[in-house]
């Protein structure tokens, strides 16, 4: 039996042939043979839609573009062109088209999961970051397990900052498809984001066991480590990479924060200078206006960071560091009215109510919330009274351990701790926004003391320390080992032997929970110290508060006790630069370190104070 004879007039045969050249990979002779084809059956819509797969398989968008549209004029409800032409639209930049088409596909059919995992990329690269959200929240819950959509949604959520959020989208993702690297790496950035810095690095590892030279994994690891402390690794991972990419602004970057968090602002200030000379954005901008705040240079931090904000008015971590600039060099009212932007830093507890901006608070009741750790508490809690002069009721919601210390304060209606039920309000102000609010730049608007220690609780404190000799000294060493900068604010306990040949003084501990106890004769009550109230009335028992930069300084300050502030040498804005006294607490005297890191030159000038002191 004789084969039917091919005949290459045939659009039959010409659509065959690019189909087969298609599978092969012969994309341009398939493009060839399929144009060949629309040529003899110029009406024949399916022709024009393979010649547009098999010229976008060629590389050819716009020709492609172009028989997808052919295609659509032919057959109005080809639904797979629209798709294929609202692709193109969308690889070339043209999102509003795109968006368009595949909008126009899913109302003849709004079940196409794929196509809404599509609209939600066109959406979020139009910058329709709600509606991206939406389109991929959809294409999931009509396609259970869709890695993409996972992936995108998740992405969009960590861009957002939302990270708890995004760790089990991202989680989801990597189930969904465990062979891509991409997908671990994303659920890396969600766990850095969400805080969960050992299960970063454990994704990150995943990700680079499945895609050894995806550099990009190594740089969130190394940032997942220094945020988990573990500067050797951190720095381990970005040496290299220094080495290997000279030329890349990052590699400097993220070298030059872990070797900032060493304490070694120098080399920082080099490396953050490296990366700006690569690449001047706020991303490099800021940093290095960090890092001269660090080193004391505050006009120099305060220029880079000015330029920083002219380029990224938004930008919310260059707004907090050119407060905290201003606020280190005594600039309060320019520096607390930029300081809200800490709330992309520090996250408080939200509150459901209307804020309190500046309006009229006569006949109304403002709720005054704490934030972040007690030291900001009672350094804040000054600015209250302002508030109730203005006419308001004022309702005070304090941390637990605060709440017996400051149940009596003036001017305040009710106090209430953070683990109790909110109190009923109108208007609602974290504690440490009140100067901006409140129009302001007084360090001391109210006068010293403004807190006072029970007098009973007082009186007892001083029967137990009656046979205690001479001047009773009391010492803080450590903050929270939870604060990222507490190794550079704590003193080691082995440290203050620098105290020991002060004859005449009786040191008392007012370090709760030490571990190490200095080799010092020290009296140590603190098992008896339940909140900050029996602190205050220990601490008005005692002549002299010495203290790291923690909350028992500030606890000292506000009771108008005399205290001593050993402070670091890159100092919180509180203490500004260059003086030994504090315009916060008159009753104040800081003996700052000379050089990072190095308590040798501080504790000796106190010591030597302390002995003129006694034999005074």
């Amino acid at each position: 039996m004789s084969l039917p004879r091919l005949d290459p007039r045939d659009p039959v045969f010409q659509f065959s042939l690019g189909l087969a050249r298609h599978r092969a990979g012969q994309f341009e002779e398939a493009a060839a043979a399929l144009s060949e084809a629309c040529r003899l059956k110029p009406d024949w819509p399916q022709a024009h839609y393979n010649l547009g797969i098999a010229l976008n398989s060629a590389g050819r968008r716009s020709e492609a573009a172009r028989a997808y549209r052919a295609a659509l004029r032919l057959q109005p409800g080809y639904i797979h062109a629209e798709v294929n032409l609202a692709n193109i639209l969308k690889a070339e930049g043209k999102f509003g088209q795109a968006i368009a088409a595949y909008r126009r596909v899913l109302r003849r059919d709004p079940n196409l999961g794929e196509v809404h995992n599509n609209l939600g990329a066109a959406l979020l690269a139009d910058g329709d970051n709600d509606d991206a959200e939406a389109a991929f929240r959809t294409a999931i819950r009509l396609r259970s397990g869709f890695a993409e959509a996972l992936a995108n949604l998740a992405g969009l959520l960590v861009a957002a900052g939302r990270f708890a959020e995004a760790v089990p989208i991202a989680a989801a993702a990597r189930r969904a498809a465990p062979e891509r690297a991409a997908y671990c790496e994303l659920h890396g950035d969600a766990l850095r984001g969400a805080g969960e810095y050992g299960g970063a690095i454990a994704a990150y590892e995943a990700a680079l066991a499945l895609e050894p030279d995806l550099v990009s994994a190594r740089f969130g690891m190394a940032n997942a480590m220094r945020l988990n402390r573990d500067l050797a690794g951190a720095e381990a991972i970005l040496r290299p990479l220094v080495g290997r990419f000279p030329n890349a602004w990052q590699t400097h970057h993220d070298l030059a924060n872990v070797v900032r968090h060493k304490g070694d602002f120098t080399e920082a200030e080099a490396g953050y200078r490296r990366a700006l000379a690569l690449h001047e954005s706020p991303a490099t901008l800021w940093p290095l206006g960090m890092v001269l705040r660090d080193l004391q240079r505050l006009e120099e931090s305060a220029a880079h960071l000015e330029k920083a904000r002219r380029l990224a008015p938004r930008d919310e971590n260059v707004a907090y560091n050119l407060a905290a600039t201003y606020l280190t060099g005594g600039r309060l009212r320019e520096g607390f009215a930029l300081y809200d932007s800490r709330f992309a830093k520090f996250r408080p507890p939200k509150i459901v109510g209307k804020a309190w901006t500046n309006e009229n608070v006569r006949g109304r009741t403002i709720l005054v919330t704490a934030e972040q750790g007690f030291g900001d508490t009672l350094q804040f809690v000054r600015y209250v009274p302002l508030l109730s002069a203005a006419g308001a009721r004022v309702k005070l919601r304090v941390q637990p351990a605060l709440l017996r210390l400051l149940a009596d304060f003036p001017c305040i209606d009710k106090v209430t701790g953070e683990d109790a039920a909110l109190p009923a309000f109108d208007m609602h102000v974290p504690i440490m926004s009140l100067p901006h609010r409140l129009g302001c730049d007084e360090p001391m608007p109210v006068p010293v003391p403004y807190i006072e220690a029970d007098p009973l609780l007082t009186a007892a404190w001083r029967a137990r320390l009656a046979a205690l000799p001479g001047l009773r000294v009391g010492l803080a060493w450590s903050g929270n080992s939870g604060f990222v900068a507490d190794k550079f604010r704590s003193v080691a306990p082995a440290s203050l032997s620098a105290f020991a040949n002060c004859p005449g003084v009786s040191f008392v501990s007012l370090q709760k929970d030490a571990g190490v106890l200095p080799a010092l004769a020290l009296a140590d009550h603190t098992a008896c110290l339940a909140d900050f109230a029996d602190t205050a009335a220990l601490m008005a028992a005692l002549d002299l508060v010495i203290s790291v930069d923690t909350s028992v300084a500030h606890l000292a300050g506000a009771l108008g006790q005399k205290v001593w502030l050993l402070n670091r040498f890159d100092t919180c804005w509180r203490w500004l630069t260059g003086r030994e006294d504090s315009i916060w607490y008159p009753t104040m005297r800081i003996f700052r370190q000379a050089t990072p890191g190095d308590w040798a030159v501080p504790l000796a000038q106190a010591a030597a104070c302390l002995r003129d002191r006694v034999g005074m």
